[in-house]
């Protein structure tokens, strides 16, 4: 759904994601930054036709807490948007960008008995009350999914009964990021997995095959669901 811009900048900030998508940009993430100095210029009442340099300087304010990589992505969706404005003839500071902070994250490594775990603890989750709404149902293959294939949750969930080909041992691939699709071979194991998933998902009379993982009312998965609200409890 287009967001809406109700700002001084406003039409520019519509025009120049629109400008980004038409090159081939998803500009998804961006929009929200985006979004946030259409509301900062709302709430101080921003006049200037352009950009000025005491606007920008707020928005390069950084907050309490935000990361340096964060921050950094602000002030750099601000400078495109100051220089996409000039070269459509409104004058507009463009801030000057510190150097791209370094990514010091540092992966975890599972160990083979901490996947185990893992597993098994999926295998085993049961839920204490009756809750139609639950994404446990799914919880033990999706995991394997995401182990197997690396794919992102996101990109697991949006999965369709179509992507999934048992017969031939891939997994289809809608990118998020960029549109694009891709192929993921997969193993026996998987496969199996899968299959015997399916098989007592279909058994489930409210099932409307689409999305490849849902839950006992045969609705999509949903990202980012409490398991708190689900009371879920162990064997």
């Amino acid at each position: 759904m287009a967001k809406n811009y109700h700002s001084i900048y406003g039409q520019h900030i519509k025009q120049f994601i629109q400008l980004k998508r038409n090159l081939g940009f998803r500009y998804v993430t961006e929009t929200f930054a985006l979004s946030r100095i259409d509301e900062l210029a709302i709430t101080t009442n921003q006049s200037s036709k352009g950009i000025t340099k005491p606007f920008a300087d707020l928005v390069a304010k950084r907050r309490q807490n935000e990361s340096k990589e964060y921050h950094y992505h602000r002030v750099l969706m601000l400078a495109k948007l100051s220089s996409y404005m000039n070269d459509m003839g409104i004058a507009s500071y463009i801030p000057k960008l510190s150097s791209c902070p370094k990514n010091n994250f540092v992966p975890y490594i599972y160990t083979k008995e901490e996947i185990d775990a893992l597993l098994k603890a999926c295998d085993e989750l049961r839920l204490r009350v009756r809750n139609h709404n639950t994404n446990l149902f799914c919880m033990p293959v999706l995991v394997r999914v995401l182990y197997a294939t690396g794919i992102r949750i996101g990109e697991a969930l949006d999965l369709k009964d179509d992507d999934i080909n048992l017969e031939n041992k891939y997994i289809r691939v809608n990118d998020s990021k960029n549109g694009k699709q891709r192929i993921i071979p997969i193993a026996e194991s998987l496969v199996q997995a899968c299959s015997d998933y399916l098989e007592y998902r279909n058994r489930l009379p409210s099932i409307r095959p689409c999305y490849f993982f849902c839950n006992l009312e045969g609705n999509k998965c949903k990202q980012g669901a409490s398991m708190k609200k689900q009371r879920v409890s162990y064997l």
